[in-house]
């Protein structure tokens, strides 16, 4: 064994630390009321920090309520998500891992501080990203700072591997790294 272990009783009277903080007062706990300003203050600054126009915005939430598995998404973080994933079907069980990282604010569907895209948008959405075609980590390290979905990693990479501008570059890479 490891460790030799000697447990001792010492009687309460003897235990100054202990009986200090078994007898320091307890402040009632606060309620949540009290912190509603601050929470919301921060989550207003989160989604003006949003690198999306008004416009963008409007149309991230109307997607938001037309698509069947985001709606149910957005019901489940409002409300609370069921206790045993089993009992979720099709697309929802994507965003089971995720469930504690999901938030709904002003209609908007958010993972920490990452806007979820609705998938109709993604496209849209993952060309942006892909602007200055900077290859797969700076495009990740993009995405990772604004958006989110499940399988933005994998499409993100499919996207930079299929880019018909960098085609030609990543080929003579390749060539380059066989000769080596």
């Amino acid at each position: 064994m490891r460790y030799d272990f000697c447990i001792d009783y010492v009687p309460g009277k003897i235990l100054y630390t202990a009986d200090a903080l078994f007898r320091a007062p307890i402040d009632p706990p606060l309620s949540t009321d009290e912190f509603q300003p601050e929470v919301k203050c921060n989550v207003n600054a989160v989604i003006l920090s949003l690198p999306a126009s008004d416009h963008r915005l409007e149309e991230i939430r109307n997607e938001l309520k037309r698509d069947d598995t985001l709606k149910k998404v957005m019901q489940y973080t409002q409300y609370g998500w069921p206790n045993d994933k089993r009992t979720l079907y099709g697309p929802i069980v994507k965003f089971w891992g995720e469930r504690g990282n999901l938030s709904v604010h002003d209609g908007l569907l958010l993972r920490g501080r990452q806007l979820l895209i609705p998938p109709c948008l993604r496209s849209d959405d993952l060309r942006h990203l892909y602007d200055g075609h900077l290859g797969i980590s700076k495009t990740r390290e993009n995405a990772a700072s604004t958006l989110w979905w499940p399988g933005i990693l994998r499409d993100i990479e499919r996207m930079v591997r299929e880019c018909p501008m960098c085609e030609p570059i990543s080929q003579r890479a390749d060539r380059a790294n066989e000769r080596n």
